[in-house]
């Protein structure tokens, strides 16, 4: 699955616990791949973008 985002930044704190699968994360300081068992945790105002993932 694309997921094609435009760049944007939340007001809250974003947690995500990848439960199967695995997939990639972009934000501004580069990308990061994600696999099973991997939590990922943004702070408000961190900026994020595209990724992609398969489950």
């Amino acid at each position: 699955m694309d997921l094609d985002l435009e760049p944007h930044a939340h007001d809250f704190l974003e947690i995500a616990a990848i439960g199967t699968g695995h997939g990639r994360h972009v934000t501004c300081a580069g990308e990061r791949r994600l696999r099973r068992g991997q939590v990922m945790v943004l702070r408000p105002g961190a900026g994020t973008g595209s990724g992609t993932a398969s489950i």
